[in-house]
């Protein structure tokens, strides 16, 4: 039976390849982080009904490679904004645990100079992480090569700031 002012979410759940994964369970939130509805471990796609708002929705789900072996947990997040009787279609994407660990390299760096710990730290720290995801730290000083080309010709002072930064970053874990 259909609430009257609701709207209703379809949540369906890819991998990298865009294949779909067969159970997943859902967390809908609002823009403050309170959980707004939930759909426990079962069968996809899922179809929750919210109130008319706007919403991040996240998934968890078991992703398998080759050989069994668990690539990663976590969907990425979407948001999505919905009106009373309104349908949405989201979908989720499970990425692998490498592209997860190439992507927060940069800001786990960042914050570790923040907290001013130690340079040897910091490199021990991308070396054990490039170590579990199975990346050379010649790929992440790939990504940080490709950020600081992208943002070359940033006039705003904090992105001017920030390319120095990853600058410094590429010769501490070099």
């Amino acid at each position: 039976m259909k609430k009257m002012g609701f709207a209703k979410l379809n949540v369906w759940v890819r991998d990298l390849k865009c294949e779909l994964a067969k159970k997943a369970g859902v967390t809908v939130v609002d823009c403050h982080g309170r959980v707004i509805e939930t759909a426990s471990w079962g069968d996809l796609p899922r179809e929750l009904q919210v109130p008319p708002g706007c919403y991040i929705v996240r998934a968890h789900a078991c992703y398998f490679g080759h050989g069994g072996s668990l690539k990663n947990y976590q969907s990425d997040r979407s948001m999505v904004i919905v009106r009373c009787g309104e349908e949405a279609c989201v979908n989720l994407v499970i990425p692998e645990f490498v592209n997860c660990a190439k992507d927060i390299v940069q800001p786990l760096i960042a914050q570790a100079i923040e907290l001013r710990m130690h340079p040897q730290k910091i490199k021990e720290l991308v070396g054990t992480l490039g170590e579990i995801a199975r990346i050379p730290v010649e790929e992440f000083i790939k990504k940080i090569d490709l950020r600081t080309n992208d943002l070359r010709y940033a006039e705003e002072e904090d992105v001017k700031n920030h390319v120095i930064e990853l600058k410094k970053l590429k010769e501490l874990i070099r």
